[in-house]
């Protein structure tokens, strides 16, 4: 059983598909692991450099709503994440 179907959570798109199938047992078994790329490419790969961030970054916290609260923001549906974040908000 998936994350999504334990945790009653309907996907907007398909994981699998054409762009991204799921690996076979061939795909597996040729595999090439990270030291086994060019230095080249692992040199790029890990380089760790990403563009310079564009606003303030967000502040992590840690609420623990009670389950009503948490029922009536899914109830909003889609977006409701960000809707949270509305009353956190001064002016």
């Amino acid at each position: 059983m998936s994350y999504n179907e334990r945790n009653n959570v309907k996907l907007e798109f398909d994981p699998l598909d054409s762009e991204n199938p799921e690996w076979s047992s061939e795909d597996v078994a040729n595999a090439v692991p990270f030291s086994g790329l060019p230095v080249c490419l692992r040199r790029v790969l890990s380089s760790g450099k990403r563009s310079p961030q564009k606003s303030l970054p967000k502040e992590k916290i840690t609420v623990r709503p009670s389950p009503q609260v948490v029922t009536e923001f899914h109830a909003m549906g889609k977006g409701w994440q960000t809707k949270v974040t509305r009353p956190f908000r001064i002016g």
